[in-house]
C-alpha cells in the first residue's frame, strides 16, 4: 500500500482495532525508488533493473472471492545519475 499510494510506510500503522486507514493527497510526494522485475515465460526467466522509478498510474482493485486480485500500475522510469 505505501509503494501504490506513496504514502510512508510509518503512516500506515494500524489503529486498535487492527484497521489501517489513510486519506490521499492531492499532490503526493515523489516516491522514486529502484525496481527489478523479472517476466517468467514457462522456465525462461528475464530481469530487468530499473535504478530511478516511481508508480505514476494505478488501476482500481477489484476483490472478488472466486478470482485473483490483480494490481496493475504504471512505473515511470527516469534516467539515472550515470
Amino acid at each position: 500500500q505505501s509503494v501504490m499510494y506513496r504514502i510512508p510506510e510509518a503512516d500506515l500503522e494500524p489503529d486498535g482495532t487492527g484497521i489501517t486507514s489513510f486519506a490521499e493527497t492531492a499532490s503526493p510526494q515523489p516516491d522514486r525508488r529502484a525496481w527489478w522485475f523479472l517476466v517468467k515465460d514457462g522456465s525462461t526467466a528475464k530481469g530487468f533493473y530499473v535504478p530511478q522509478g516511481e508508480i505514476t498510474d494505478r488501476s482500481d482493485v477489484t476483490f472478488k472471492q472466486d478470482e485473483m486480485s490483480g494490481y496493475e500500475i504504471t512505473v515511470t522510469a527516469y534516467p539515472d545519475d550515470a
